[in-house]
């Protein structure tokens, strides 16, 4: 794994030109947070919806509890994207950047990845940190206001990742490969997988 700040780093063995690859129809990085920012909020509506029906908590909101939570979330959301990568991240191929200009934090894996893995790196987060504290308070009848804030606040955050799955799932045939060059994505069908 590199550490990384600024823009996802370009890849100088791909070459999408020449081996047919398909540009993905996407927006920039700022167009592509502003037009993501209602999905986290329609996410985040809903767990904490679920969390006050069905589990057992009081939130407490206080700004610097928010803030602390925050600082927290974006590290281990964005290690957990990096756990689902080939070999849990530990490659040259994986990436885990800031890009200051674009407030952007990321994982990031440079190689070309099967679809469905990348949809699984994508939404890894909001399972394991919106999810999965949800069901362990209601199974446990555990109140923790922390968990509820941290949960949605993860929600709210993982927009970003939701909106590119919805890209990938109406743009790309379930056996294809997909892979970055810098910030931008290409796709093409994977020839190896059997039809």
């Amino acid at each position: 794994m590199k550490l990384h700040i600024g823009p996802p780093p370009h890849n100088p063995n791909f070459s999408p030109e020449k081996d047919d690859w398909r540009k993905f129809k996407e927006p920039g990085a700022i167009l592509m947070q502003v037009l993501a920012l209602p999905i986290g909020l329609i996410l985040a509506g809903f767990v904490a919806y679920t969390w006050l029906k069905l589990a057992p908590t009081q939130p407490s909101l206080n700004s610097l509890n928010l803030l602390l939570l925050f600082i927290l979330l974006i590290p281990i959301h964005e290690f957990i994207h990096l756990l689902v990568h080939p070999k849990a991240g530990w490659t040259k191929s994986s990436i885990a950047g800031v890009w200051p200009s674009r407030l952007l934090f990321y994982a990031h894996f440079i190689d070309p990845l099967p679809r469905n893995r990348l949809l699984a790196i994508l939404i890894a987060p909001l399972i394991v940190l919106s999810m999965l504290p949800f069901l362990v308070c209601i199974s446990l009848s555990v109140d923790s206001s922390t968990l509820f804030l941290f949960s949605v606040l993860n929600a709210v955050c993982a927009c970003g990742d939701v909106f590119a799955c919805l890209l990938i799932l109406f743009q790309v045939p379930s056996r294809s490969q997909i892979c970055n060059q810098g910030y931008w994505s290409y796709w093409k069908p994977d020839s190896s997988m059997a039809t």
